[in-house]
């Protein structure tokens, strides 16, 4: 999808399609290499460097979704830098003496092998864990209003790639609440 964006520049919102695109084709990339780590210290590596993605993906939906819906003047440069403040921070965290209390399992002793080619983590988040949550939850709800706010009014093929986008967008908020779900302990919801 990052080279199909890269290619098209003219097409609505591309640049910024492109770049959340490349964000998530990093963020799935570093889990990916986190899950078939060799060994526990690997893992816990690649999971700090995940971290750099994580906190970028929300922002990255929410700009593509500003612009691809017309309301790319409202992030002028004072606003993208106050966006983009939650994701210098949590840099800090994550590579901070700090970072497996605050965020989740990074430690290399919180892996244990989920399969005889994986690499998993146990739950449960931290306290900055939870604030990404949370952050990133407020930027979902926006991108969804946004992009619904255009199914509306958008009308033939404009209409179609808003739906398809918007339940998409919905997906990854769906996915996203299990897999925060999956981190507090619930007796009546059996999650892994």
């Amino acid at each position: 999808l990052t080279v199909w964006g890269w290619r098209r520049p003219r097409a609505r919102a591309a640049r910024a399609f492109t770049s959340f695109a490349a964000v998530v084709a990093g963020y799935l990339l570093t889990l990916a290499l986190g899950l078939l780590s060799p060994s526990p210290a690997a893992a816990a590596l690649w999971a700090r460097v995940e971290w750099f993605f994580i906190p970028l993906v929300p922002l990255g939906l929410l700009i593509f979704s500003l612009t691809f819906t017309g309301h790319q003047a409202w992030l002028t440069r004072g606003r993208l830098a106050g966006l983009l403040v939650f994701p210098l921070l949590t840099q800090f965290v994550v590579w901070s003496p700090a970072a497996p209390s605050l965020i989740l399992t990074l430690d290399p002793a919180g892996f244990e092998h989920a399969d005889p080619f994986t690499l998993a983590t146990r739950w449960p988040g931290g306290p900055w864990y939870w604030a990404q949550v949370v952050v990133a939850s407020l930027l979902l709800l926006v991108a969804i209003q946004l992009l619904s706010a255009i199914v509306g009014r958008a009308t033939g093929a404009h209409r179609r790639q808003a739906l398809i986008i918007l339940g998409s967008v919905a997906g990854l908020a769906l996915t996203s609440v299990v897999e925060a779900l999956a981190a507090v302990p619930l007796a009546w919801l059996d999650l892994p």
